[in-house]
């Protein structure tokens, strides 16, 4: 089964947020859910089927890290193992995060990580090796966020 997440995250009371959503005109469904601790989601739970990602999201996220001080786009679609994130401050777009940010580090002959291994970046990576991905853009964008748990979110993204 396939998955696809869209929403905006913010390190905040969910009180806070939803307050900063009631000011936003929006046509998207909004449901708002926990992350980690202090940091609450605000994510599209309409039927989207094939539909694609949409800037109106980015436009709620401008408004709502006016209004908060940082909100953070997070965008997920397990179909083609897209992972993005834009870090929105003060009401603009301070930081994308993509494939480009990623990092990735070598497998063992077992197929495990290689614990010490050196870290890659995608245009680093030999096409006759194996790597798993040790930190990927949404992670990157919930340090730039400042905190927010990536196995938490993650649960949320596919369930």
């Amino acid at each position: 089964m396939s998955e696809i997440f869209e929403g905006v995250l913010v390190r905040n009371e969910r009180a806070e947020l939803e307050r900063a959503l009631a000011a936003v005109a929006s046509p998207l469904s909004l449901a708002v859910a926990a992350v980690s601790p202090g940091v609450w989601a605000a994510y599209r739970d309409d039927p989207r089927g094939s539909a694609a990602f949409s800037e109106e999201v980015e436009r709620v996220a401008r408004e709502i890290s006016a209004v908060l001080g940082r909100a953070l786009v997070v965008r997920y679609d397990s179909r083609v193992g897209h992972r993005s994130a834009c870090l929105y401050q003060q009401g603009a777009l301070g930081r994308h995060f993509g494939e480009a940010d990623e990092t990735y580090v070598g497998l063992d002959a077992k197929g495990y990580p290689l614990e010490k291994g050196q870290k890659y970046r995608a245009d680093e990576l030999d096409p006759n090796k194996e790597y798993e991905t040790a930190l990927n853009a949404i992670q990157i964008g919930l340090e730039a966020l400042g905190g927010g748990d990536w196995n938490e979110l993650h649960a949320l993204m596919t369930t």
